[in-house]
């Protein structure tokens, strides 16, 4: 199964219900097949969605698995239309010490190549800064 291949709008909406519906070992697998194609997910107009979709189900161990297959992509994602929103998910509401692991894994050579890297950075620092005053 080629699901970046195969995947439109329509296809990422079932995909959608799909996990949200299935259990167990199905579920398992539909998450497997989706992170083993993470990085050309993320790139792709319809497959980003999914990405973000799996982002927003806040799994820790899917999370992690997730971080550890973009890691040392970051930055070149970060400037791809589609796969920068992404990136902005997983900084956004993955929490502070996976947004600080994406951001201190990345070279400052790597960070100069892309405006948008600078600015998910940004958001990153305002966003949390947002949440500790709300804290407090």
């Amino acid at each position: 199964m080629h699901l970046v291949d195969h995947l439109q709008w329509s296809g990422t909406m079932s995909l959608f219900s799909c996990v949200e519906s299935a259990c167990g070992e199905l579920r398992d697998r539909l998450i497997t097949e989706i992170l083993t194609n993470v990085v050309q997910l993320s790139e792709d107009q319809h497959g980003n969605y999914v990405v973000q979709h799996l982002v927003g189900l806040k799994l820790p161990l899917v999370t992690e698995t997730l971080l550890d297959r973009l890691q040392g992509n970051f930055v070149t994602l970060s400037c791809n239309r589609y796969a920068s929103n992404v990136v902005e998910k997983i900084i956004l509401e993955s929490g502070k010490e996976h947004s600080t692991r994406i951001i201190t894994s990345c070279s400052e050579a790597q960070v100069l190549q892309c405006y948008w890297w600078i600015l998910m950075v940004t958001l990153s620092s305002r966003q949390h800064c947002k949440l500790q005053r709300k804290i407090i």
